[in-house]
């Protein structure tokens, strides 16, 4: 996972849309969701909360 990865996947956990982490981070809606597609595909999941999980899962804290 890269770090980008992961702060979009730490955005999610905290219930943000594409387009909402694409206005914190300064980037598009469709670069956050190549990120998310990267993890889910790296996770081997089919969706955005099963990549939450995952990381989760992982050792990775994404909540506060």
């Amino acid at each position: 996972m890269t770090p980008r990865e992961m702060q979009i996947l730490r955005w999610i956990a905290a219930g943000k849309s594409d387009w909402a982490i694409g206005r914190i981070l300064k980037i598009s809606d469709k670069t956050v969701n190549f990120h998310v597609e990267n993890a889910k595909r790296k996770f081997g999941v089919g969706t955005r909360l099963q990549a939450v999980i995952a990381a989760m899962r992982n050792g990775e804290k994404l909540l506060c």
